[in-house]
């Protein structure tokens, strides 16, 4: 079995992991047939019963593991990628390669197999006890985040989620109430600096970064505009120069100089993050998110004290502020993206909002549904020319004041 292109082949997969065959024979230094752990009904049930799943669910990965008894190719992969996963320590860099080769995975076999993927997630259930009792994490919110396994295992098959299920078993998601919180380093070219005695905040543009004329990234939306502009971003002569940003989410042409004496750098690109999710398990009921992110500014440094986060960051299609012109102020979701100093992202396209709204592309405007007031407001959008995208935003648990819209007002720092 440490011969990966035949093992490959005779489970019928021609497209593996690109990552997969490079570490195959260091993990078939490990592999005893029929002795993985996770595999054995007893793990199975134990590790179930720890993570809350039901016994519904439970009984249906125990009735899974027959499919691998008499099948020893495929017993070698679900080690390979439980030691690749699981028993390799890896750099955030290295964890993104793993992340991005893990879109790529195939469905393996079919019938009762489909819990494959399942199972090796579910063998990182000693990994994730583990840091949780180190970490003295509250049982409660063990509990929480970890609920994720079932109810992605309730959608369908797991390959396809089957990176994000595996981060909270990595230890490096954890849901506080509301959202979800992704442990990781800022990757946006932005230096963001505070006012030194009012407190108020700005974001400027990385040097030479490219914009349309509307603010956005050039390419946005795929669209490569005329009369494009390269910021500039310079620290000379005690004054720091550049494209600032505005807190509604759009660069602007016009440079600012701050003097250095009176601004200093808080944000920037490699510092710590906590990267917010906004799970789709019910309304964003706007005082909930704010609890959620209040609860997290001091779960955080209490239970992960190493990872010294600087702010909140989110990437969605529910920041995007042209949703502000179709939504009523009193939105949910026009209350939450206002709490926020908004972002360019670069590369934002309408992928996630079609894949969250409405569930699949269309090609033809006039077969999207509209069965609700927000594909209502959305396709609307659309059939005026408009175009959606994601949007990126930034919170520093400093100014903590929700409902407050702090980036709008009072730190606003276009009011200076």
């Amino acid at each position: 079995m440490n011969d990966f292109k035949n093992t490959m082949a005779s489970l019928g997969i021609t497209s593996p992991g690109g990552m997969w065959g490079p570490s195959w024979e260091l993990s078939g230094n490990s592999f005893v047939r029929d002795k993985s752990f996770f595999l054995d009904p007893e793990f199975v049930k134990s590790s179930c019963n720890k993570l809350g799943v039901s016994p519904e669910t439970t009984r249906d990965i125990l009735g899974s593991l027959q499919s691998f008894s008499e099948n020893l190719p495929l017993q070698r992969l679900a080690w390979h990628l439980h030691f690749l996963i699981f028993e390799i320590e890896y750099t955030e860099d290295k964890l993104s390669e793993l992340a991005e080769d893990s879109k790529q995975w195939p469905e393996i076999m079919g019938g009762a197999s489909d819990m494959f993927y399942a199972l090796v997630c579910l063998s990182g259930t000693p990994a994730i006890t583990d840091i949780c009792a180190r970490r003295s994490i509250p049982r409660e919110i063990f509990l929480d985040t970890m609920s994720v396994f079932e109810q992605r295992l309730k959608k369908g098959g797991m390959n396809s989620v089957m990176w994000w299920v595996i981060q909270f078993f990595l230890g490096r998601l954890f849901k506080i109430g509301r959202l979800q919180y992704h442990i990781k380093h800022w990757k946006q070219d932005y230096h963001v600096f505070r006012n030194t005695e009012n407190r108020k905040v700005i974001a400027l543009a990385e040097n030479n970064m490219l914009f349309r004329v509307d603010g956005q990234y050039d390419g946005t939306d795929g669209v490569s505009g005329t009369g494009t502009w390269a910021s500039v971003y310079r620290v000379e002569n005690g004054l720091i120069t550049g494209n600032p940003i505005s807190p509604y989410g759009f660069a602007l042409k016009e440079t600012v100089k701050l003097p250095v004496s009176q601004w200093r750098e808080i944000f920037k690109k490699g510092d710590p993050e906590l990267f917010f999710h906004i799970p789709a398990t019910g309304p964003m009921d706007h005082a909930a998110c704010g609890e959620s992110l209040r609860q997290a500014a001091a779960f955080f440094p209490k239970h992960f004290p190493e990872h010294s986060f600087k702010a909140f960051i989110c990437t969605s299609w529910l920041l995007d502020p042209q949703l502000e012109k179709y939504l009523p102020p009193s939105s949910n979701l026009v209350q939450f993206q206002s709490e926020f100093y908004l972002l360019p992202v670069p590369g934002a396209s309408d992928d996630g909002l079609f894949g969250h709204v409405f569930g699949k592309r269309f090609e033809n405007i006039d077969e999207i549904p509209q069965l609700t007031s927000l594909q209502k407001a959305l396709v609307k959008h659309m059939k005026s020319g408009g175009k959606w995208r994601d949007q990126g935003c930034m919170f520093f648990p400093e100014d903590m004041n929700w409902g407050a819209k702090v980036y709008r007002t009072s730190l606003n720092w276009m009011q200076s």
